[in-house]
This record gives structure tokens, C-alpha cells and sequence, in this order.
């Protein structure tokens, strides 16, 4: 062999020597263009009523794959977290709660936030659990049954098997105890979630409203009174005072959770301070004989016990309120007289 044949074999043994260095440069190079494989994100979840206030101990899922879910519920700030996930997409939903009883508001970058660690802890989903009729008891009310179904009041009041106790009550937000409430079927609503973001999510139909209307002792409004406003959940979770001043008709109107059950107004009339407690759900509707009695009672026409029956205390609170609301004085809760205790009581 030549000079110049050694010297083309030591080029040659350099050149594959190169070749096979980039070669693993190349491999090292596209593994880390993978990614690391443990790499992990989050994605939150923050559950607001109509008024923008955090709704507390909301279901809320998760879902991978139809076998594959995650469940928490929202804290106190009406927040939730759910961390150890792939990057990537997932399907969000309240399955617990109807499809038209809630909806996205926003979605928000979590920034430094996104990146969490661990794994999920995924589970089989349980299945739903489904309830097609719902005796009503005392203290009840259209707006906190359907709350605690998962629905809008609307809904399941004008749900097709509802029409006969629809005809008789008029006012689904004012039921008798043993009324029976039919419930549809849930239906279902997701969303898409991609890991990296925070979703604000509205539940719909989780207040309801109160009107109170404060008269002077010629019945005259009394307007631009200051006012606190507390109230108490059956579920016992705490709500922010509401302050305020009443408005030129004399009422106090404000939002209320839907599980409201009581509540308690003060109003500074001059330098006096009038306090009022009162119960939510405890009155029954106008076409029954007790619920006549109670807004007599609340009316200042005092006709004693609410227990339906026709007694000379109730025929004479009767009569007091037709003499002072120009009505022919009967003693009897005829059609005239309801509609006008109704107009007058506010429900």
C-alpha cells in the first residue's frame, strides 16, 4: 500500500467517525425535543353564582377518557384544582348539575401556576344518580329544590308531569308540604379544558330574590332607610351581609342564595332601629286556608294559630282586612280576598 493509499484510509476512518458522532448527536437531539416524559400541568376551576359570588362544595369532573375521570368539589372561594395532568386536552363538566343550569364565563392563562407534579389520581365514574319525583317539605321551595337537584327552577316547573300541580299552585316558589314535584332527567354538558388554564364557570339558578316593603303606621313606604340584610343556607355556609338603603316604594330587594331559610333586616327609621326576623319557605300558598291565616298574621291582622281551620279569630281578622281594603266584608277567603291578601302580603 502507498503513502498516498494510507492516507485516503485515515481520511476515511475520520470521516466515519464523524458521521457516526453526529449521528448520536442527532438521536441526543431529537429526544429532547420530545420532552421530558414526566412533565406535568394543572388546570383550575372557579364556580361563581349570578352575583359573582364563590359558590362552595360544587361537584365538578374531569374526564380523560369515558373511563378515566377526576372528581373534587369547590372550596370556600368556590375554587377548585386538579393537578399531575398531561399536557394537553381534557373534557369539564358539573355532573351533578343540568346543562342549562350552568355555563363558561372565561377562560384565564394560570402562568406560573400551570406547572404541578405527581399524577392524577383517575377513577372509574360513578353513575349518576337520578331522582324522577321529590316530595316537598316544610321550609321548601321551588328555587332551593331545584338548587339542590342540580336544576333551574324553571326546569322542572315546567316539566310536561307538572301540569297538575301547576294549574293548582300558580307560584312554584310558594308550595304546601306534601306537594309532589316531578324531576326530569339531567342532561349532560361539557366542556373542553386545556391543561395551562383557569375556567370560571356560572351556576345558574343559584339565588333567588327577596322583597320586603317597610310602611310607616299610616301605611305610607318608608324610603331611603339604611339597612343590613344577614341570612342563613340550610346548608350552613355563610353569605356577606347586603347593606343598603330602601328604595322609593319603602322595599328592601337583594339577591339570596337559593338554600336561604331565614334571615334578619335591620332598618334605621330616624334614630329608632327596627329589626325583623323572618323564615324563608314557611308559608303556604293562598289557595290553602293556613296560608291565608299567615299573611293575615304578617299583615298585623292577627287571627291566631295557621292551622286552616275557619275559627270566629280568623273570620274577624278577615273582616278587618276587607273593611280596610274596601271590600265587601264576608269573613270568608272568597277569590276577591285572596287575590288582594296576595297583591298585599307580595306573594
Amino acid at each position: 500500500m502507498t503513502q498516498v493509499d494510507d492516507e485516503f484510509a485515515v481520511l476515511a476512518d475520520l470521516r466515519a467517525a464523524e458521521e457516526h458522532s453526529m449521528t448520536e448527536t442527532l438521536v441526543a437531539t431529537d429526544q429532547v425535543v420530545q420532552g421530558c416524559p414526566f412533565q406535568r400541568e394543572a388546570i383550575e376551576v372557579r364556580v361563581l353564582d349570578e352575583s359573582d359570588l364563590p359558590i362552595a362544595d360544587v361537584l365538578i369532573e374531569l374526564a380523560k377518557t369515558a373511563d378515566q375521570v377526576v372528581r373534587t368539589k369547590s372550596d370556600a372561594y368556590g375554587q377548585a384544582r386538579f393537578d399531575g395532568l398531561l399536557p394537553g386536552e381534557y373534557e369539564l363538566g358539573l355532573p351533578l348539575t343540568d346543562r342549562g343550569a350552568w355555563s363558561l364565563i372565561e377562560t384565564i392563562p394560570l402562568g406560573h401556576k400551570r406547572t404541578s407534579t405527581g399524577d392524577a389520581p383517575w377513577s372509574t365514574p360513578s353513575p349518576p344518580e337520578e331522582v324522577d319525583a321529590h316530595t316537598v317539605i316544610l321550609g321548601e321551595c321551588l328555587a332551593s329544590i331545584a338548587f339542590e337537584r342540580g336544576f333551574l327552577p324553571e326546569t322542572i316547573w315546567n316539566f310536561g308531569p307538572n301540569l297538575s300541580l301547576r294549574s293548582g299552585r300558580k307560584d312554584g316558589h310558594i308550595l304546601h308540604p306534601g306537594d309532589l314535584l316531578k324531576i326530569p332527567s339531567r342532561q349532560r354538558k361539557i366542556i373542553t379544558a386545556t391543561t395551562g388554564n383557569r375556567y370560571d364557570l356560572r351556576r345558574r339558578g343559584a339565588t333567588a330574590s327577596i322583597n320586603l316593603r317597610f310602611l310607616d303606621f299610616v301605611d305610607q313606604p318608608i324610603t331611603n332607610a339604611p339597612y343590613l340584610l344577614s341570612i342563613e343556607s340550610s346548608d350552613g355556609s355563610e353569605h356577606p351581609d347586603c347593606r343598603g338603603c330602601t328604595d322609593s316604594e319603602g322595599f328592601v330587594r337583594s339577591p339570596i342564595p337559593a338554600t336561604a331559610i331565614r334571615g334578619s333586616v335591620s332598618v334605621k327609621v330616624g334614630e329608632e332601629l327596627h329589626i325583623v326576623n323572618f323564615d324563608l319557605g314557611y308559608v303556604n300558598p293562598i289557595d290553602e286556608l293556613s296560608g291565608g291565616q299567615a299573611r293575615l298574621n304578617n299583615l298585623g291582622y292577627s287571627v291566631g294559630p295557621e292551622d286552616g281551620l275557619l275559627d270566629e279569630y280568623t273570620k274577624a281578622g278577615l273582616s278587618r282586612f276587607q273593611v280596610e281594603n274596601s271590600m265587601a266584608i264576608t269573613g270568608q277567603f272568597d277569590e276577591k280576598t285572596k287575590q288582594t291578601l296576595n297583591e298585599r302580603f307580595l306573594s
